[in-house]
């Protein structure tokens, strides 16, 4: 990924890192809020893909493998149920394959991303246990 100015850097490498690394507090409050950084960051990256023109990222087995499978849920969708629901559902799977192309790009960008990613996700087990250790003592104090 190449910045040709500061606020590029910031929209299309500073803000979805920033949405990366909150995915773990993310899950933690419910599903809405990973969904949504998931889609940002999938659309930000077709933003900047087409922005420079430049879809190499593209062009990967891994990549081609889930096109694959996207047209198999969408066929599947489309033979087993006659329910536009299904259709729906399958359609926006798409946006999967773009975020993981697009964390690759981000991983390229900058390797110790995946360190503070870590530490992220350590913080986050660790608040995770010790509200469950809280929660298994406070009732046993409360039941006696």
């Amino acid at each position: 990924m190449i910045f040709n100015s500061i606020n590029e850097k910031i929209l299309f490498y500073i803000f979805p890192a920033i949405l990366f690394s909150l995915i773990p507090f993310f899950l933690i409050t419910g599903p809405f809020l990973s969904d949504l950084s998931v889609s940002l960051i999938a659309l930000i990256f077709l933003v900047y893909c087409f922005k420079k023109n430049n879809f190499t990222f593209f062009k990967n087995k891994f990549f081609y493998f889930f096109l694959i499978f996207w047209f198999y849920l969408l066929f599947n969708s489309l033979i087993n149920n006659f329910n536009i629901d299904s259709l729906k559902i399958s359609f926006f799977y798409f946006r999967y394959g773009v975020f993981v192309v697009a964390i690759i790009s981000l991983l390229n960008v900058n390797h110790t991303f995946i360190k503070y990613f870590f530490f992220i996700i350590f913080i986050c087990f660790v608040s995770l246990i010790l509200d469950g250790f809280m929660n298994i003592f406070l009732k046993k104090l409360m039941s006696v």
